[in-house]
């Protein structure tokens, strides 16, 4: 397609389609601000009326046909000549047609090169005409008519100018960035679109127009405020960047040349560049998945928590342990989400972590944000009595110790100081003290004390706590209280230690005792004293104490059984025997007399009156030592048997007396009566033996002659 030159000039289109204003911006530098603009046209620094202007200017689109025209003239002198091509100005000349007969009927002829590219070419009038097909940007540049003595012809000619579409143009970044070449906040970005055109010839007077486009494909500027302006006609600004901000421009070029009124070709888009800003986070862009600062969990419960930073690029994301001392971080995670299983190590605060990947000025490097963990559990009590804390604890019977239950819990707990059949107190959990393990557990201890009365020796007692959390109901370790007792008698019938003992003359002396005391004493010494002469006694040759533990199932009563080896005679009687016990906590003796006793004296009267015989025994015994402290009183059936005889006797002797009977006659009835009479009181005295408590030795009776 051929384009003359009666066209409006450029200049002229661009008043026609434009209104232009000055603008001040900011006070502090002019710009040209163009409303409803559609291009940005630039003069390209070229020499211009540097090609011959005799000639035609043609202009053909890249891939198109088009049709060249050159006027031979009238006046020529020569009768041959050539038409021939070069593609700059400072290129040669190339033959393209041969022309014959001039000066008659011309002829033309195509150069062997250029028959595949000229479709059609004709002779008519002194005017040849040549169509190029297919043109390229090779095509473009001056075709000349020059006579054979390379003398051109004036005003036969064509310049052809190929206007080809642009490659891609180059948007770039020139201002706005900071010394990482990322954009900070608050900034202007400078954007330039590097146009190269292919419009061939290279040195013709050329302008170009580019567009710019935003992430919808809409044309910048738009009626967005100023937001997006030109700093000058090559270039566009996006002002005050934000995080909201992300945008991506590109640019299309296309040549625009004087008196050409065909299709522009724009070039295809360049690569987008994003106007993003690089920022790195701050506390209020830190989120928490669940959204709560603070969170209470229970021993060994699992927490998910997800930390996201509003960064750009994306920040490193990580969760940290604050230690104790409130400087050091412990790292938990290096991912944004953290996955725990609760202890008691983590409770405290935890750390969310947000860096930057690059440093950025004026921007803090790190950011952090704090999760609150307050973890639930609760341990076993402590008990202790006295400060001790051993499963036993010994005690004096019927003192005062104090009782205490430490526990270690969160929250609060109830503490119910107790034995294992009543409550001694409950308090609530009050003023713990706080400590840091060494391995970093938080521990909460609190403490609740009382004082307690111990029972005696005989009784029991076991110690222990109760602690009542939001988790468990926990008891703690029980304390036996193991009573302390001197040795002392005990008040078993039968079994107490006397202070007096019978034993008949040639007899051993042997008897059992209990007495109460913790811990088991042992006899350990045995002494004697008799009319104050003094003697220890040999064990276990002269006496030998046996002993037996938990009598009756009582831990506190012991058996003794004495038992004297020493045959023991009536010059015994009177001995005071002394008992040392001894044992871890207590020393202690007892003392006890002996006392020896024997029978001088027994006369049985059996007398018959007429048909009934009565058989009187009477018994008396005679004491040839001391009598006991303590001796059994006679029992009633003796007593009133020893009186009857006594007034019989009487009787008989009254009435043998008044009836003067032979002495021989009442002798001889009274043996005979003691015979019969001996077996009877025999049998009266072990029965009389057996309902109260004699010496084990067996009583025998001496019969006498009164």
């Amino acid at each position: 397609m051929a384009v003359t030159t009666r066209r409006k000039t450029l200049m002229q289109s661009m008043v026609a389609d434009s209104r232009v204003f000055l603008r001040i911006w900011n006070m502090e530098s002019i710009m040209v601000a163009v409303l409803k603009l559609k291009v940005v046209l630039i003069f390209l620094a070229v020499p211009s009326n540097t090609w011959p202007t005799d000639v035609v200017k043609v202009y053909a689109i890249e891939g198109k046909e088009v049709e060249l025209f050159f006027d031979l003239g009238t006046d020529v002198n020569q009768d041959v000549l050539n038409i021939k091509h070069k593609q700059q100005l400072n290129s040669t000349f190339v033959d393209v047609i041969s022309v014959k007969d001039l000066k008659t009927i011309p002829v033309a002829s195509l150069f062997e090169d250029y028959k595949s590219k000229v479709t059609d070419l004709q002779v008519q009038n002194k005017t040849i005409t040549m169509k190029l097909s297919n043109v390229n940007t090779s095509d473009a540049g001056l075709y000349r008519c020059i006579h054979t003595t390379d003398v051109e012809l004036v005003s036969c000619g064509t310049l052809l100018i190929v206007v080809a579409k642009p490659p891609p143009p180059d948007l770039k970044i020139v201002s706005g960035l900071d010394s990482d070449q990322r954009i900070p906040l608050g900034s202007n970005v400078t954007l330039n679109c590097f146009y190269r055109s292919r419009t061939s010839p290279a040195d013709i007077p050329r302008c170009y127009k580019t567009k710019f486009y935003d992430e919808r494909n809409r044309g910048l500027p738009v009626p967005e405020g100023f937001k997006f302006g030109y700093t000058n006609l090559t270039q566009l600004v996006v002002r005050n960047i934000q995080k909201s901000d992300n945008i991506s421009i590109t640019c299309k070029a296309a040549d625009i040349l004087e008196n050409f009124n065909g299709t522009i070709l724009y070039s295809e888009p360049s690569l987008k560049v994003d106007i993003t800003p690089t920022y790195g986070p701050d506390e209020g862009s830190i989120k928490f998945d669940p959204p709560e600062t603070s969170v209470t969990k229970d021993e060994h419960d699992l927490l998910v928590y997800t930390c996201d930073a509003d960064c750009r690029p994306p920040c490193t994301v990580s969760w940290h342990l604050v230690q104790r001392n409130g400087s050091a971080l412990e790292l938990i995670t290096s991912t944004n989400t953290l996955k725990l299983n609760v202890s008691r190590l983590y409770h405290g605060t935890l750390k969310c972590v947000a860096s930057a990947k690059t440093a950025i000025a004026s921007r803090s490097h790190n950011v952090s944000k704090e999760l609150q963990l307050v973890v639930q559990y609760v341990e076993s009590p402590k008990v202790t009595v006295d400060s001790l804390e051993t499963n036993q604890v010994e005690m004096m019977e019927e003192s005062v110790g104090t009782l205490t239950c430490q526990v270690n819990a969160l929250p609060a707990p109830n503490i119910t100081l107790r034995t294992l059949d009543n409550d001694l107190m409950t308090v609530e959990g009050r003023n713990p003290t706080v400590t840091v393990s060494e391995r970093g557990y938080t521990n909460h201890r609190y403490t609740a004390s009382t004082t307690f009365k111990a029972p005696n020796c005989t009784s029991r007692m076991i110690l222990t706590c109760t602690v009542t959390h939001n988790l468990a109901r926990v008891q703690g370790n029980q304390i036996i209280l193991k009573l302390l007792c001197p040795p002392r008698r005990a008040t078993i019938e039968g079994l107490e230690l006397l202070d007096d003992y019978e034993y008949y003359k040639g007899d051993q002396l042997n008897f059992s005792f209990v007495l109460i005391a913790i811990p088991d004493p042992d006899v350990y010494n045995v002494t004697s004293e008799l009319n104050g002469s003094f003697k220890i006694e040999q064990m276990p040759s002269d006496v030998e104490i046996s002993k037996e533990t938990n009598y009756e199932g009582n831990s506190a009563q012991i058996k003794y059984t004495f038992v004297c080896h020493r045959v023991l005679t009536s010059a015994d009687s009177g001995t005071n025997f002394t008992l040392h016990f001894k044992s871890d906590h207590f020393t202690n003796q007892f003392s006890f007399s002996v006392w020896a006793t024997e029978i001088t004296a027994l006369t049985t009267i059996s007398i018959t009156i007429d048909t009934v015989d009565v058989t009187s025994p009477t018994t008396y015994v005679e004491y040839k030592t001391k009598p006991p402290k303590k001796k059994s009183k006679p029992t009633y059936v003796e007593t009133t048997f020893n009186t009857i005889w006594i007034v019989i006797i009487v009787l008989v002797v009254t009435v043998l007396t008044a009836l003067v009977t032979p002495v021989t006659y009442i002798i001889y009835k009274i043996k005979q009566g003691a015979k019969q009479s001996s077996f009877f009181i025999t049998r009266l005295s072990e029965v009389t033996k057996s309902s109260h408590e004699l010496p084990s030795k067996p009583f025998h009776a001496s019969e006498t002659s009164l």
